[in-house]
Parts: C-alpha cells; structure tokens; sequence
C-alpha cells in the first residue's frame, strides 16, 4: 500500500512540474535594435523562460560598434523588469533588477568589441507578465562632456535622477569631470553625500576603466584611490542605485613622490 501512495505521488508531483517553454537563442530571428531606438513589447504566457527562475523572457540583437559607450532602459507599469546584456560570446556585460522610483530598470556597458549584443527584458518569476518599453542610447557623458577641474579641487554639485548612468559601472545618473596629469601622482578621490548612495568612477583618456568605489567602508560615501601616470583623466560622479538624486560634495587630493 506503502509503495503504491509513493508511486501517485511521484506521478502527482511529474503532471505538475510542466517543463519550461524554452525561449528562441537563433541570433538571426531577434528583433534588431540600435542605440537610440525605443520599441514597445510584452511578456506573455507564450514566450520563452529562463530556466533560472521560470520568469518570461524577450530578447533583442543590439548592434553596437567597438568602444561605444550604450545605455538601455525598461519602464513597465506591470511589473518591475529585469534588463540583461550578452555578448557575442555569451559572457554577461551588464545586468541590473533593482527598479526605480519611476518604475524601470537601466544599465550601460562600454563595447569592447563591435557586433550584435543579446539584450533580455525579463521579470522575476512566472508571474511578471505585462507591456514594457525598451529604450536604448548611447551614454552622454565622459570626455565629450566633462567639466574640466585642475588637481587638487572640491567642488559642490547635484545628481539629477533622469542622469544616463557611467559607461560599465554603476546604476545611478552620474557628472562628469576632466583634468590632466602632468607627473606621476597619488589621487586621493572622495565624493560625500546625505541624499545619495555615491559612487565614482574614474577612465583614462580611451575611456579605459581605471578604477571605482561605491563604499568608503563606513558610510555610504565613496573613496577612490588610484595612482596615475602622465595623461588625460575623466572621473564620474555617480550612484550605486537608479534613479538617485540629490547634492554631492566631490574632494580631489593630490599626492607627490618627492
């Protein structure tokens, strides 16, 4: 009797663990998007799944060139999206769930190699279903943009919550500041804030990743220390989370071998 009870429940428990649909990986048949471009869809109990976590899924080809610098977007009133971006290879290059206080999810990545990326707009579970608009651009900011400063400096300034996020860093809007380095130096970076959890973030003069700091260890200030060579720099202030926004105080120190 024993044995029968454990072979319905076996058979129980199979009818209800339905397989996942399993989404449409052919790169060919995405629908193709270009950084600037804004598209409307909707996740439904037709699409594919994530085998993570069952959630539905679409997906888009990006087509981006080598050393651009793009942003993407999701705003659904439905349900809070998940953004995901694969590379050629399949290697994951930008990824954020936390939404907003405007109800969307954005990222950004800096391309390092040109070609189509794989962008996924997903929710949480199978139960995140409803319209979404994409939306995708390429990050304004950096060298193009940046304030110049001369070292050592401290400035005052604001992080609006509309900002385009730093290129390969953090969720959160971000400024951007210029200097030069005429002898090898120690900078000693500091952005503090009572509105904001700060983060910087600081590229050389190819838009190269230098270094970055969201934590200071204590609070939720930043520190960065870098030591840099001769040559141009762009640091960014920004935020670890979306749609922050609030004052900011940025302190540049300077060190020298003597």
């Amino acid at each position: 009797m024993g044995a029968l009870v454990v072979i319905a429940t076996l058979g129980a428990i199979g009818q209800a663990q339905q397989p996942l649909t399993a989404p449409n990986y052919y790169l060919f048949q995405l629908p193709a998007i270009s950084p600037g471009d804004e598209v409307s869809g909707e996740l439904t109990e037709s699409d594919g799944q994530n085998f993570k976590d069952g959630s539905r899924l679409d997906m888009y080809a990006l087509a981006v060139s080598a050393g651009e610098n793009v942003t993407l977007r999701v705003d659904s009133a439905d349900f809070v999206p998940v953004i995901s971006v694969f590379d050629g290879g399949g290697a994951l290059v930008a990824f954020n769930d936390f939404g907003d206080d405007m109800g969307g999810v954005s990222t950004s990545f800096l391309a390092d190699a040109g070609g189509r990326y794989v962008v996924v707009v997903s929710g949480w579970s199978d139960f995140d279903l409803g319209t979404y608009v994409l939306s995708s651009g390429r990050v304004r900011g950096g060298a193009e943009t940046a304030s110049p400063i001369a070292l050592p400096a401290t400035l005052t300034s604001a992080i609006a919550a509309d900002m385009a996020p730093a290129p390969g860093a953090f969720a959160g809007g971000a400024e951007y500041f210029s200097f030069e380095v005429a002898e090898e130096l120690l900078l000693l970076a500091s952005m503090t804030s009572s509105d904001l959890d700060a983060a910087l973030i600081l590229y050389d003069a190819d838009g190269n990743i230098v270094a970055t700091n969201d934590d200071d260890g204590f609070t939720t200030d930043s520190l960065l220390v870098a030591l840099l060579t001769p040559g141009s720099y762009v640091i960014a202030a920004s935020t670890y989370f979306a749609g922050e926004s609030g004052d900011y105080t940025l302190t540049l120190e300077t060190f020298y071998r003597r």
